[in-house]
């Protein structure tokens, strides 16, 4: 695969749409590891945040940066540092021109850094925001699919009714590795998939099985950088989005479908989503 990509910097839509560049492993070299992205294709990078201190770096990454956007929310694993402004500082912070949704939000019962209430419970009052701003959502959901979808299902019902004009896509589906049913049931839904390093694992016959049952206009890429460091790279310090070329490659592959067709439409996807140019 590594070979397959060399001359890759000819392709010039590209975008990470999930990469958390504002955690500490990127602080000392941001600006190189977003210039070789760059020579690498990628002409957007979403960066979502986390609590409240990575969402307010996140916008003003955004605000430095022409290509760099922000989601701004309170991750399931950080849902004991919500207090009673939070909401607040989330909504000042969403309105912001180049936060363009709300997130990472979900449900995290893997981890269990949180009880599973106070997880719904912040994920319910973030879910409401996103309504209320118009804005779509970047779901992180790990070994809680049943509870977060029936939550999701709920809430895309009441958005739907709201009789103010709502965007078409309500969010995507971060870095999926759930059954082929639930992702076809997002994607009627209007979600989005979001494809990550795991699919290039040698272990990812499962996931690679249902990416196959997936169209390729409902599905986005994304590095969750500085996590999930696609193969053959695995054991590296860190991932980052110069990787994404990797991802986009082994989509093309399971789809069987070419490179440039995967860039091009991911990126048209991106759009839909989030509501940028390509």
């Amino acid at each position: 695969m590594v070979w397959r990509l060399q001359g890759w910097h000819s392709v010039s839509h590209l975008v990470d749409t999930h990469c958390h560049l504002t955690f500490p492993s990127f602080q000392e070299d941001l600006s190189s590891v977003l210039d070789q992205a760059r020579e690498k294709g990628v002409c957007r990078f979403m960066v979502p945040g986390t609590d409240l201190t990575s969402s307010i770096a996140a916008v003003k990454l955004a605000e430095k940066e022409p290509d760099v956007y922000a989601a701004v929310g309170v991750h399931p694993n950080d849902a004991i540092t919500w207090n009673a402004s939070t909401l607040d500082t989330l909504s000042h912070l969403a309105q912001h021109p180049k936060v363009k949704a709300i997130g990472e939000i979900g449900l995290d019962y893997y981890r269990q850094y949180a009880p599973h209430p106070l997880q719904q419970e912040i994920f319910l009052e973030q879910l409401a925001l996103a309504k209320n701003l118009n804005l779509p959502v970047i779901i992180h959901i790990r070994h809680a699919v049943k509870d977060a979808w029936d939550i999701l299902k709920k809430w895309n019902e009441t958005r739907s009714s709201n009789p103010i004009s709502i965007p078409a896509h309500p969010g995507v589906l971060h870095s999926y590795e759930d059954d082929l049913q639930t992702a076809l049931e997002a994607i009627n839904a209007g979600f989005f998939i979001g494809i990550s390093g795991p699919i290039t694992y040698k272990n990812a016959g499962k996931r690679t099985q249902t990416i196959a049952g997936i169209p390729l206009m409902c599905l986005v890429l994304e590095t969750d950088s500085p996590f999930l460091t696609p193969a053959p790279l695995r054991g590296q310090p860190r991932n980052h989005p110069g990787n994404i070329p990797i991802i986009a490659q082994k989509l093309a592959d399971i789809l069987a479908t070419s490179l440039d067709n995967v860039v091009e439409q991911t990126c048209a996807n991106s759009n839909q989503l989030f509501h940028w140019d390509c």
